[in-house]
C-alpha cells in the first residue's frame, strides 16, 4: 500500500523542511509555540520511509508519552537535537511515532562558558551592591571579579515497586509514581527515620500481629562522615525521606560541613559551606548491609521514582562565594558534583543548561539539579544521568514546587522581582503581579531534557495544584495584585564602613517600596505540553486564597478561603473552556482533599466561625457524585473552648501542614491524624496532650474509634506530635514518632504493644 500511495505535495521532504524553516524564526523561549503538528510529521515519516519507525535505545534518545496534537518546539541550534518518541495518548500507548525536538535551553559548551556567566554576575554584584548600599571598604575595592586564565581552554571530563499485601502504602498523587516518606512498611517490618541532636538514625522493627520486637538501628552519621574529606569541619547530618523499593531501603538525607580554608578570622565566619544530598541503600534482609551511597551536591528538594524504576533526586545547589574560587579551572567551586561515594565527579558541561537571560548580580550562582538513579537491578543502584539548570542568584529563583507524572517533571519557581533602587525618584509607582515560572522536564529511563517553559500569573500552593492529564497540564494559582510606591525612609547607623562603633549615630536616608491596593483572585490554567495556554478561568474565589486542590480526570475541586470555605467543582472536559459547575460553601476550609470512592471525597482542615476566625480542626465528607451539585454529607469538628476567666482549650494538627501525617484508607475504612491540645487553667498552669485520633465513616457519618496517646509509661507509650505517622499492617495500626512505635487493634484502637526508642537504641 505504501509503495502505491501518492505522497501529498505538502508532505514531501523538501516541503516539510521549508515549513519548519519558515516557522523557526517565530519560536520564543519565553513562550513555546508550534513548529508543526506531530500527526503530520509522523505521517510524513511513515509515507516517505515505507517502513516501521525505528526506536533507538541509546541513552540520548528520550521517550515522551504525549498526544499527537501537542506542539513541541525547538529553540536552539539544530545540531543539538534529541530524538523523542511521541504520539502516545493516555488511553492508547501504541502506534508511537518518532520526531525530533531540542531542549528549549542552551547547553554549556564547556566550563569556561559557565564561569564567564558566573564572573560577569559577580562583577555586577560588586558594582551594584556596594554602590547602592554604601558599604565598600578598601579591602572590597581590591577584590578581583574578572575572568581569570582567560586564554586557557577547558574541556568536560568524562563523565518500590512495593505494593501488594494487607498493609498501608504512602499515598501517591499519580498512580505508580512513587513518593517518599519518613515511615515505610513491607508488611513485616516498620522502617522509620529520626533526627536527634548529633544523630540521624534509621530504626527497623519487626511487627507481627501487633507484637513489636528486634529493634535494629543504623546511625547514618557514621555512614556519611567521610563524604567531605579533611578540608571540612563541623559536619551535621539530617534525614529527609525514605523508600522501600524491591530489596532495598533507600534513605535520603542532607549532610553539611564548613570549608576550613574559607574561614575569615576577622569576621569569625566561614565563607563557604558544602551541602550534599545523599541516598544510602540498605538490604532488606537481616544483615541490613549498606549497598552504597549516592551523592549529589545541594540541599534536598524532592524525589520521585518513576514507573520504569528510576529515582529522580532533586536538589538546589549554591556555588562557593566567587572571591574564594581560584579561577575558571577551580571547577569544584562552581560546578555541582554527583555520583557514588567512591566516584563523585563534576556534572559534565554538556549536562548544564544555561539561563535564558543574563544572570542576576550575585556572589554565588544557584543550580536546579536532578540526578537519575537506575533501581532495576536487585540490591543495586546505578547512577544514570545528572543535569543542572543554572538559575542565577542562589538566594532566589529556585524551583520549590514539584509535580511529577510518569513522563514529565514539572518544577515551579515563584517570580521574585527585585525592585529598582537606582535612579528611581521618590513617588515612583509600579504595578505588581505575583507570577510563577514553570519548566517541564521530559524523563524516560533516566534521561532528562528541558522540554518547555512558561510564566503564569499567580503562585502555586503545592504539588496537588498541578496535574497532567490527556496531553494537557493543569495548574491552579492564587494571584496577588498590588501597587508599590517608592518612598523616603531613614534609619540610624551605629557603625562605620569598617565596622567600628560611632560615638554619635549617623542618620542614613534610604528609599523603600510601600505596597497597597491589594487584590487577590485565583486562576486555573490549562496548558498543552509545550506549555502554551489553551484555556483558563479566573472568576472564582475573589479576595480568597487557594487552600487545597484535587484533580479527578477531567474535573477539579478547588477550595478557597477567607471567611467561608467555597469548594468549586470545575469541568475540564473541554480544555479550551473550563467551566464552573457548582460552588458549595461552608465555614472553615480543607487544607487537603483526597478521593474516598467514586462518589465521595474527604477533606481535612480547619473549622472557622462566621467571621472567618479559626476555631478548631475538622473532617468533611463531600458528595461529588454530581459535580454540578457538590455537597457535604457530614462534618466532624474538634473545636476550641475559651472561657477568658478561668479556662482555655486550643487544638491543632501537624497534618494541616504535612498531608503524609494523614492515614486515609477506604479499603480499611480508616481515617487518622495527629492531634495536639493545650489547656490553660485559672492558676496559669498548662496541660499538653498529644494523640493520634482514629475514625471510620459509617452510614454517612464520621465515627471516632479511639486515640493512641499517653506518656512514657510502658502501658501507654508516648509519642511526640511532630514527624509522626500512622500505618497499618493486617489487623493492627502502628503509630510512630521520634520516641518509638505503638501498636493497637485496628477495630477497637486498643493498645497492644509498644517499642520505646532509648539512647541505648540510638547508640547501639
Amino acid at each position: 500500500m505504501l509503495d502505491n500511495n501518492q505522497i501529498p505535495k505538502e508532505l514531501e521532504p523538501e516541503n516539510i523542511k521549508l515549513m519548519l524553516d519558515q516557522k523557526a524564526p517565530a519560536l520564543k523561549r519565553k513562550r513555546i509555540t508550534a513548529v508543526s503538528r506531530f500527526a503530520a510529521i509522523a505521517a510524513a515519516c511513515a509515507v516517505v520511509s515505507g517502513t516501521a519507525v525505528h526506536f533507538a535505545s541509546h541513552r540520548n534518545n528520550l521517550i515522551n508519552e504525549i498526544t499527537p496534537d501537542v506542539p513541541v518546539v525547538s529553540t536552539v541550534d539544530e545540531t543539538e537535537k534529541t530524538e523523542i518518541v511521541t504520539g502516545k495518548s493516555n488511553e492508547n500507548k501504541e502506534n508511537t511515532e518518532a520526531v525530533s525536538i531540542t531542549p528549549y535551553l542552551s547547553k554549556a559548551k564547556n566550563y569556561k562558558e559557565v564561569y564567564t556567566i558566573f564572573s560577569d554576575s559577580a562583577e555586577k554584584f560588586k558594582k551594584e551592591f556596594y554602590t547602592n548600599y554604601n558599604r565598600i571598604t578598601d579591602e572590597d575595592k581590591d577584590l578581583d571579579y574578572t575572568v581569570k586564565n582567560e586564554d586557557e581552554a577547558f574541556t568536560t571530563p568524562p563523565g518500590g515497586k512495593g505494593g501488594g499485601g494487607d498493609y498501608s502504602l504512602t499515598f501517591n498523587q499519580e498512580e505508580d509514581v512513587l513518593e517518599a516518606d519518613i515511615v515505610k512498611t513491607d508488611g513485616k517490618r516498620i522502617y522509620s527515620i529520626n533526627n536527634y541532636v548529633g544523630d540521624a538514625v534509621l530504626h527497623i522493627a519487626d511487627a507481627d500481629d501487633g507484637e513489636l520486637s528486634d529493634l535494629f538501628t543504623i546511625d547514618l552519621c557514621d555512614e556519611v562522615k567521610d563524604l567531605f574529606g579533611d578540608g571540612y569541619i563541623d559536619q551535621y547530618t539530617y534525614l529527609q525521606d525514605m523508600y522501600l523499593y524491591d530489596d532495598m531501603a533507600l534513605v535520603i538525607g542532607n549532610t553539611y560541613a564548613m570549608e576550613k580554608s574559607s574561614y575569615v578570622e576577622e569576621h569569625n565566619w566561614y565563607m563557604n559551606n558544602k551541602q550534599i544530598t545523599f541516598v544510602a541503600a540498605y538490604s532488606l534482609d537481616d544483615s541490613h548491609e549498606c549497598l552504597g551511597i549516592y551523592c549529589q551536591d545541594g540541599y534536598y528538594s524532592d524525589v520521585r521514582i518513576s514507573p520504569d524504576g528510576y529515582m529522580y533526586l532533586i536538589s538546589c545547589y549554591s556555588s562557593d562565594n566567587y572571591i574564594s574560587i581560584d579561577g575558571a579551572e577551580d571547577i569544584k567551586g562552581y560546578i555541582p558534583s554527583s555520583g557514588l561515594s567512591d566516584d563523585v565527579k563534576c556534572i559534565p558541561a554538556e549536562n548544564i543548561y544555561l539561563p535564558e537571560a543574563e544572570a542576576d548580580p550575585a556572589r554565588a550562582i544557584g543550580y536546579f539539579v536532578i540526578g537519575s538513579i537506575d533501581l532495576n537491578k536487585s540490591e543495586n543502584m546505578i547512577p544514570a544521568t545528572t543535569m543542572a539548570i543554572m538559575v542565577g542568584d542562589c538566594t532566589f529563583g529556585f524551583y520549590d514546587q514539584i509535580y511529577c507524572s510518569a513522563d514529565n517533571i514539572y518544577a515551579v519557581a515563584a517570580d521574585y522581582i527585585s525592585m529598582p533602587n537606582e535612579n528611581v525618584e521618590y513617588g515612583h509607582i509600579e504595578k505588581r503581579v505575583s507570577s510563577s515560572h514553570i519548566i517541564r522536564i521530559a524523563i524516560d529511563k533516566g534521561d532528562m531534557i528541558p522540554a518547555a517553559t512558561a510564566k503564569v500569573d499567580g503562585t502555586v500552593k503545592d504539588q496537588f495544584s498541578m496535574s497532567e492529564y490527556d496531553g494537557y497540564f493543569r495548574v491552579a494559582t492564587t494571584r496577588n495584585k498590588s501597587t508599590a510606591e517608592f518612598i523616603k525612609g531613614e534609619y540610624y547607623d551605629y557603625y562605620n564602613e569598617q565596622g567600628e562603633e560611632l560615638e554619635t549615630p549617623r542618620r542614613v536616608e534610604y528609599g523603600y517600596y510601600e505596597y497597597r491596593d491589594y487584590i487577590t483572585d485565583n486562576i486555573l490554567y490549562v496548558l498543552d505540553l509545550g506549555l502554551n495556554e489553551v484555556g483558563s478561568i479566573d472568576d472564582f474565589g475573589n479576595d480568597e486564597y487557594i487552600r487545597s486542590v484535587s484533580f479527578a480526570d477531567d474535573k477539579v475541586y478547588i477550595t478557597t478561603f477567607k471567611q467561608v470555605d467555597p469548594v468549586f467543582a470545575i469541568d475540564l472536559s473541554d480544555p479550551t473552556s473550563p467551566e464552573i459547575l457548582s460552588e458549595f460553601k461552608m465555614n472553615g476550609f480543607s487544607s487537603y482533599m483526597q478521593k474516598w470512592d467514586d462518589s465521595l471525597m474527604i477533606g481535612f482542615g480547619m473549622e472557622a466561625d462566621d467571621e472567618g476566625s479559626f476555631t478548631g480542626v475538622k473532617l468533611t465528607m463531600f458528595d461529588n457524585s454530581d459535580p454540578s451539585n457538590i455537597k457535604a454529607i457530614d462534618s466532624y469538628s474538634l473545636t476550641w473552648e475559651n472561657s477568658y476567666d478561668d479556662y482555655y482549650h486550643y487544638c491543632t494538627s501537624y497534618a494541616l501542614s504535612e498531608r503524609k501525617a494523614l492515614l486515609i484508607d477506604p479499603r480499611k475504612n480508616i481515617i487518622a491524624f495527629p492531634y495536639m491540645e493545650e489547656i490553660s487553667y485559672e492558676d496559669y498552669s498548662r496541660e499538653y496532650n498529644e494523640y493520634y485520633k482514629f475514625f471510620s465513616f459509617e452510614d454517612g457519618k464520621f465515627v471516632e474509634k479511639g486515640t493512641v496517646c499517653g506518656n512514657y509509661d510502658k502501658d501507654t507509650y508516648s509519642y511526640s506530635g511532630s514527624d509522626t505517622r500512622a500505618i497499618y499492617i493486617g489487623d493492627y495500626v502502628y503509630v510512630t514518632s521520634d520516641n518509638g512505635i505503638i501498636s493497637a487493634d485496628i477495630e477497637t484502637i486498643t493498645v497492644k504493644d509498644g517499642l520505646v526508642f532509648t539512647e541505648k537504641d540510638i547508640y547501639d
